[in-house]
């Protein structure tokens, strides 16, 4: 059944949509005190490493390159939210059984099918392809 709303493509239930997510991982430097373990012996006593402790509360250690990471998710419509002037399209994970993720498109969001993330939802499969390889040449 297709919804009759108007976005980049059509809405449907019980279609696989594709989302194409983008997560910046961070590589820091090794820690030089614990060798990246988290613990030390002081004194023949273990106990966290002081400078990994330091980092967790707020120093910002010495990042050392920035990858980012792409993936291709299926999700399917799970539910339509309507107030009054406002409509959100909210979709679910469906990648895997042990997936529990939703993604909210707000209506300003539907000339694009790109939400606040900047996760992209896609109505077929070679279109999400064709993104995922046009990010992975960046």
């Amino acid at each position: 059944m297709v919804i009759e709303i108007n976005t980049k493509f059509p809405i449907e239930w019980n279609k696989t949509y594709y989302l194409v997510t983008n997560e910046k991982i961070e590589i820091y430097k090794k820690c030089d005190v614990c060798n990246d373990t988290g613990l030390t012996n002081i004194e023949d006593e273990k106990s966290y490493c002081p400078k990994c402790v330091v980092d967790f509360f707020g120093y910002n250690p010495d990042i050392i390159d920035i990858k980012i990471k792409n993936e291709l998710l299926k999700f399917c419509l799970y539910n339509i939210s309507i107030e009054e002037n406002d409509i959100r399209l909210i979709f679910k994970d469906i990648t895997n059984e042990h997936s529990y993720s939703f993604f909210t498109f707000y209506k300003e969001d539907f000339n694009t099918m790109i939400n606040n993330d900047g996760y992209q939802l896609f109505y077929n499969y070679n279109d999400a392809v064709e993104k995922i390889n046009e990010l992975a040449k960046k």
